[in-house]
């Protein structure tokens, strides 16, 4: 289990199972482990794992709709209940190497830019921002 950073990983220890571990490290160093699936709930995490070509299930709730419009069928899967998430599991373990490679491609449609690229184009935005100034208040949906 790699836990979001804002978790109480003390309260996810005491609540999984003793066969279980807590991954310590980034979560970007585990998907480049190459895991079998990636399960989540509407997270950043599903586009990182697809970007990598790692198969990502979305735990759903009945008639809930994902915050983020890449988690859809059949790019990632979607289970609502253990019956469902069990089936999506094995079908990510048996996932072959062309399907990573349509995941990668499906990630990419959702990212302007990577690695070098992405850095100089963030350089840009804060550097104009900052010759722009403050233009107003920023809200943070997550507070």
């Amino acid at each position: 289990m790699s836990p979001h950073p804002r978790n109480d990983v003390k309260a996810l220890r005491a609540a999984m199972p003793a066969t279980w571990s807590v991954w310590e490290g980034r979560t970007l160093e585990l998907l480049r482990r190459g895991p079998a699936a990636v399960v989540q709930r509407s997270s950043g995490v599903a586009l990182e794992a697809l970007q990598l070509g790692v198969p990502v299930v979305e735990l759903s709730f009945p008639g809930d709709t994902p915050v983020y419009p890449f988690i859809r069928e059949p790019f990632v899967h979607v289970a609502a209940d253990a019956e469902r998430l069990r089936e999506r599991l094995r079908a990510c373990r048996d996932t072959d190497p062309s399907r990573r490679s349509e995941l990668v491609e499906w990630a990419r449609h959702w990212v302007a830019a990577a690695g070098p690229d992405a850095v100089s184009r963030a350089t840009a935005v804060v550097e104009r921002a900052k010759g722009r100034g403050p233009l107003g208040p920023i809200w943070d949906t997550w507070g």
